[in-house]
């Protein structure tokens, strides 16, 4: 090496941000004042007569001690050219601080030296500390709501368990009176025992029957609904003739329509197939458009129930009325 490039080494040495350090048999031969600096020593002479291990504490993080690991870091550079890893150093006043450290072996007069730097990582070390703190915080906090969220739904489910129990209770308990009664006043209805002689009797008995009758449709529809919440509602498809639903419900509601002197319309082309769907449900749902319908229709409006198959062969069913209506804001609240 020229004297100019040992001059141009020295320089660049002395005056780097990083600190620097020769190594010579592992004992420190040489310092730039970034090293002081970083350390807190003032006297170079001093810190260079230390053994690396000494400028830390006595054991490492990883628990081996100082000494044998410091070693063994400077054989490895030797061996392998390079070696970089995290260190524990201690200043002149106590206080220890993490470093990055690069190693690199430098040959020199038929020996290696090995060419230190330092890098004061105790404000990176201090950010990731501050980050895992936050994402520890973070995390308690997703494990808080999870578990509620978990609490609050097996509370949900329990409470639709003892739901299903008491609408299961309900139905049976609810339901074979009224089918007793509804027998009861069918067979007097039909006179099956003989006559009724009194016209306000037989008037009564039609009022109990379709009243008993009303009471299960809406049992029934109760437990339709719990049934489409638990996702166990029970379709039974066959094959129907949608015209002679459409008559069976218009005849049902068509007692209502005179009374309120609304007038229902029904147009179900010939033309339509049987559909394969669940006669039951199409009926309900039928009855219910067609009593909705007439519920908020006033006094001498009409009622049209159309019905159609569309171009991919499904069935539309449209149930018209000339009542109030809906905004757009009721309509949302109705399909929610």
């Amino acid at each position: 090496m020229t004297d100019f490039k040992r001059d141009q080494y020295q320089i660049l040495f002395e005056h780097s941000a990083d600190a620097m350090l020769i190594i010579d048999h592992e004992k420190f031969v040489d310092c730039n004042e970034a090293v002081l600096k970083m350390l807190g020593y003032t006297d170079r002479d001093a810190m260079l007569s230390t053994h690396p291990s000494q400028l830390s504490p006595e054991f490492q993080p990883d628990g081996q001690p100082s000494f044998d690991k410091a070693n063994e870091m400077i054989s490895n550079a030797i061996l392998t050219g390079s070696h970089s890893f995290k260190w524990i150093h201690t200043r002149a006043n106590g206080e220890n601080f993490p470093v990055e450290v690069l190693l690199t072996a430098i040959p020199f007069q038929g020996r290696k030296l090995v060419h230190v730097v330092w890098r004061d990582i105790s404000e990176r070390v201090r950010m990731e500390e501050e980050l895992e703190r936050h994402r520890d915080h973070l995390q308690q906090l997703v494990d808080e709501q999870t578990r509620d969220l978990i609490e609050a739904r097996d509370a949900a489910e329990a409470a639709s368990r003892v739901k299903s129990l008491f609408l299961g209770t309900m139905s049976h308990e609810l339901r074979t009176p009224l089918n007793a009664i509804i027998g009861f006043t069918d067979a007097m209805k039909t006179k099956i025992f003989g006559p009724i002689n009194n016209p306000q009797y037989e008037n009564y008995i039609e009022l109990i029957n379709d009243s008993g009758a009303h009471l299960l449709h809406l049992i029934n529809d109760i437990l339709d609904v719990s049934a489409i919440e638990a996702g166990e509602l029970a379709v039974d498809e066959e094959a129907v003739n949608i015209e002679g639903i459409v008559s069976e419900c218009q005849a049902l509601v068509q007692q209502r329509a005179i009374s309120a002197e609304i007038c229902i319309f029904t147009k179900v082309p010939n033309s339509l197939p049987p559909l394969f769907i669940d006669e039951r449900r199409i009926k309900q749902i039928i009855l219910n458009l067609l009593t909705n319908a007439i519920k908020f229709t006033d006094t001498g409006g009409h009622v049209h129930i159309d019905c159609s198959l569309s171009a991919q062969g499904e069935l539309i069913i449209c149930v018209i009325d000339n009542g109030i209506g809906m905004n757009e804001e009721g309509i949302e609240t109705a399909l929610t």
